[in-house]
């Protein structure tokens, strides 16, 4: 493990080097994250109760304390949706209190307004009290008395101080750190071409170590970088500047993860098609730029066709869609296709890398 440590050494013993890594990200960060996580005004959401019960009553009166909520009927969802009275509506199923004491799996069911971006934060909201009574239910083992006793209990919490009116400042914060996680691995693999320059690549390769042995150790280094940074970056943004992460802060770290896999096989590919650490630099950042910005990354999607089209063969614009899913409290199974996409990428861009070198070897 000798590369790998010394891999690690020189990308941490330059202080530009960690700049680049652990500070210059949060200059855009910063104030994104600041207008993203101030108080906000309350959503209009209509309430359709099919199960009126004890339990479906104290929910919608919970939910006061977060929301404007409105008790409409089913026939209603469609106008006030569409006329804008109302921003969401929710509709609690019949039987959905029997499900909850009785450990069933049964969800409340969801309509959003057109352009609307709401979903992460109702569901955030909604969460707040479900997730407790559910907790509470496991514990009364299907005795009514017992569960309404414990729902007593679950405080009213005022989460509006700690959300956004809308995902869309979270997913820019988000698509901030896909990219400079991107940025930084374009960094670190000039190390590759600094080896080349001044031999110590060829040097390694002459001593009883295989190039797959070289790649496997020097990869493995730009890994435990990007996950440090990942990690800095994610503990700070949300517990700094109390971004919203999603239900779990580890679904975000897990899909920011796959993503740190993509950027590091990336620039090993780019590292191998380039001359010199110069080359190197301008390409990758110009290609990691435009792919983050065609992503998604900067908060805007692709209008035209065409473009829209190209954005589908770009691996950030699958990492945002699984980032929209984690912000709007999706489970991690549900982001399994863009998990097997990014996964595809990153094998893709490592192939690339190791045949670039392997052939100018031979």
């Amino acid at each position: 493990m000798i590369i790998f440590i010394n891999s690690l050494k020189r990308l941490l013993k330059s202080k530009v080097q960690i700049a680049v890594l652990l500070i210059i990200p949060f200059i855009p960060i910063i104030p994104i994250a600041l207008n993203t996580s101030g108080n906000v005004e309350k959503f209009n959401v209509g309430i359709v109760d099919n199960d009126s019960t004890r339990f479906s009553k104290v929910f919608t009166q919970n939910m006061k304390a977060n929301l404007n909520i409105t008790k409409i009927t089913q026939s209603d969802i469609k106008n006030d949706l569409n006329n804008s009275k109302l921003d969401y509506v929710l509709v609690i199923p019949r039987n959905y209190t029997y499900a909850i004491i009785n450990l069933k799996n049964k969800k409340i069911i969801g309509y959003e307004k057109k352009n609307s971006d709401c979903s992460g934060v109702v569901g955030e909201i909604i969460n707040s009290f479900i997730y407790p009574a559910k907790s509470i239910a496991r514990k009364s083992f299907g005795n009514n008395m017992a569960f309404y006793e414990g729902i007593k209990k679950i405080p009213k919490t005022n989460l509006m101080d700690k959300v956004s009116r809308g995902t869309s400042g979270k997913l820019v914060v988000w698509g901030m750190v896909i990219q400079f996680v991107m940025f930084s691995s374009i960094f670190a693999s000039t190390i590759i071409l600094s080896d080349k320059k001044n031999k110590t690549f060829y040097r390694s390769l002459n001593a009883p170590i295989s190039l797959k042995n070289y790649m496997l150790q020097t990869t493995l280094s730009f890994m435990v970088i990007s996950i440090v940074q990942i990690l800095v970056l994610t503990l700070v943004i949300v517990n700094g500047f109390g971004v919203y992460p999603g239900k779990s802060i580890f679904n975000m770290l897990g899909i920011l993860i796959l993503i740190s896999l993509v950027s590091v096989s990336f620039g090993i590919a780019v590292s191998s098609i380039s001359k010199d650490v110069t080359k190197a630099m301008v390409s990758g950042v110009g290609i990691v730029t435009v792919m983050t910005m065609l992503g998604g990354c900067w908060g805007m999607s692709p209008s035209s066709g065409v473009i829209k089209n190209i954005s589908k063969v770009l691996p950030t614009t699958w990492a945002m869609e699984a980032v929209k899913k984690i912000v709007n409290n999706d489970n991690f199974t549900s982001i399994g296709k863009e998990a097997v996409i990014l996964l595809a990428f990153t094998a893709v861009f490592f192939l690339l890398g190791t045949w670039r070198k392997s052939e100018a070897l031979e």
